[in-house]
C-alpha cells in the first residue's frame, strides 16, 4: 500500500445488460434506414454494478488500497455505495442526487454487435465534487470519464492546487474538446 491518498474521480452507474440470440444483421434492412425501428425478444437481463470511477475504485480496493471515491449517484445505488464500502472504498464524498443512478443500456446480438444507450442521470448532478478540500495534501488524483463539465473544473482545480492528476476520458473523449484534451 502507497502513502499516497488516491482520490478516483468518475462515473458511478448501474449496467443493464440484455443479450437476444438474433442477429441484428438479420432485422436491419437497408432500404428501410430512415424508418429503422427494432424490436426483438431477449434471452438474458441483468442488472451489475458498473461506471468507471467506481470499478477502479473497487480493484483499487481489492489490491489493498483505501481509495476515496468521488462521484453522483441517486438513492436507488444506496446498496451498491455500502457494497463498495464494504471493500474498503472511502465513499462518505458520494453526492446522493434525486436524480437516478446513471445507466449503460446495451443489448447484445448473437455476434457480439451491440447497440446501447448511456443515461447520465445523477452523473449530470456533479457540482459538489470538488477537488478543493485536498489540496496541498499528498494524493494523486485519478479522472475518468463522467459529466464533461465537471472533468473539466475538476482538472482546473488539479492545476490550481498543485495535485498530480492522471487523467483518462475513456467513453467521453468524443464529448470533450480539443482544448480539454490538451
Amino acid at each position: 500500500m502507497s502513502n499516497t491518498q488516491l482520490i478516483l474521480c468518475g462515473s458511478i452507474a448501474i449496467d443493464r445488460i440484455m443479450n437476444f440470440s438474433g442477429r441484428y444483421q438479420d432485422l436491419i434492412h437497408p432500404d428501410k434506414l430512415e424508418v429503422l425501428s427494432l424490436s426483438v425478444l431477449l434471452d438474458k437481463l441483468q442488472d451489475s454494478p458498473g461506471g468507471i470511477g467506481a470499478n477502479i475504485a473497487s480493484a483499487s480496493a481489492q489490491l489493498g488500497e483505501s481509495p476515496i471515491l468521488l462521484g453522483a449517484v441517486g438513492h436507488d445505488a444506496k446498496s451498491y455505495i455500502e457494497q463498495l464500502s464494504s471493500l474498503g472504498v472511502e465513499t462518505e464524498f458520494v453526492h446522493y442526487s434525486d436524480l437516478p443512478t446513471a445507466s449503460f443500456n446495451v443489448i447484445t446480438d448473437a455476434q457480439n454487435n451491440q447497440i446501447g444507450g448511456f443515461y447520465p442521470g445523477a452523473m449530470s448532478d456533479a457540482e459538489s465534487l470538488s477537488l478543493a478540500r485536498w489540496a496541498g495534501q499528498d494524493v494523486l488524483i485519478v479522472i475518468s470519464a463522467h459529466d464533461p463539465t465537471t472533468m473539466r473544473t475538476q482538472v482546473s482545480e488539479c492545476q490550481q492546487y498543485g495535485l498530480r492528476l492522471l487523467y483518462d476520458p475513456g467513453q467521453q473523449v468524443s464529448s470533450l474538446s480539443v482544448e480539454d484534451l490538451r
